[in-house]
């Protein structure tokens, strides 16, 4: 396969370029996301249903792609269990990694959106200002969470378990005053480069 081809359809870390987000693959994906924005902003009063809609068709979706073998994946079986039911693969670009992802943060939408979570009040706040820096939490939360289990790895701290849980709590705690300094700082400089971060 080109390299041409590779950017646009595959995921790959063997072969060069290397390609972790195929442009076919994730743009479409965004797209429909980009529709789905739209929409909510235009008829708010409407959005927490069409949220809810969306999260039973994307479990509906995860269901039939996972378990019939429509999407990449071998089909599941009941040999493998729970913990490799919910085994997913990301790429290629996979429909059931996709549905089984948007549910979640869906039915978080629909949640904030009906007003079950006041996103103003404790403990919630931590999420809008995750919100309002969310490409910067992108790329830190890589160098973070990274420096953090090296830290846990370095005192043993163990088991698995406790150490994943451990990793992600610290990343996570770490982040939100990053979060908003550079929140801070993006409105401080409005007309830079960060307003597209």
């Amino acid at each position: 396969m080109k390299g041409y081809q590779m950017i646009l359809l595959v995921n790959s870390g063997v072969r060069f370029p290397s390609v972790g987000f195929p442009v076919l693959g994730w743009v479409p994906l965004m797209l429909v996301g980009l529709a789905f924005g739209r929409r909510v902003a235009a008829q708010p009063a409407r959005a927490a249903r069409l949220a809810w809609q969306a999260v039973a068709l994307c479990v509906g979706v995860f269901f039939v792609t996972h378990l019939t073998h429509l999407d990449s994946d071998p089909p599941w079986t009941e040999k493998q269990g729970i913990e490799g039911f919910l085994l997913l693969r990301k790429g290629p670009p996979a429909v059931d990694f996709f549905a089984f992802n948007l549910a979640f943060g869906l039915a978080a939408l629909a949640a904030f959106l009906s007003g079950a979570v006041d996103l103003a009040r404790a403990p919630w706040r931590w999420l809008v200002v995750y919100g309002r820096a969310s490409l910067f939490l992108f790329a830190a939360h890589l160098l973070v969470a990274f420096v953090v289990a090296r830290v846990a790895l370095y005192f043993h701290v163990g088991p698995d378990w406790l150490r994943y849980t451990l990793v992600v709590s610290v990343a996570a705690a770490l982040l939100v005053p990053m979060a908003a300094w550079y929140r801070r700082a993006k409105e401080r400089h409005r007309g830079s480069l960060l307003r597209y971060l």
